[in-house]
């Protein structure tokens, strides 16, 4: 059985700890597209929380909220493409797997 007095107040992984520039700017961004596709507003603040990293940590990586737009709109036009190329590919394989099928068929 644990006892409740020791144990440790759940933190923020990464708010507490020091993060490569590289890393705050990703985990802002992935933050940010969820953020995004759900509708919700982009502000400096809510990203940097959606990330669990600090407010300094989040404008460290962008310096501001235009360089973080600009990093975000590329973000999202990087995301956009992987999803269409793995779209394509899906197709490729379906395509693949039923003419398989129907070969085999022809084959019985």
């Amino acid at each position: 059985m644990v006892d409740e007095s020791q144990a440790q107040p759940v933190q923020l992984i990464n708010a507490y700890k020091r993060l490569s520039k590289d890393k705050a700017t990703e985990l802002a961004l992935s933050a940010a597209y969820e953020l995004d596709i759900n509708g919700e507003r982009l502000t400096l603040a809510a990203v940097a929380r959606a990330a669990g990293i600090k407010y300094t940590q989040f404008t460290y990586a962008f310096g501001g909220y235009r360089r973080f737009i600009e990093e975000f709109d590329r973000y999202k036009e990087l995301h956009s493409r992987n999803t269409d190329i793995h779209s394509d590919s899906n197709a490729l394989l379906r395509k693949f797997a039923t003419e398989l099928v129907s070969r085999n068929e022809d084959v019985t």
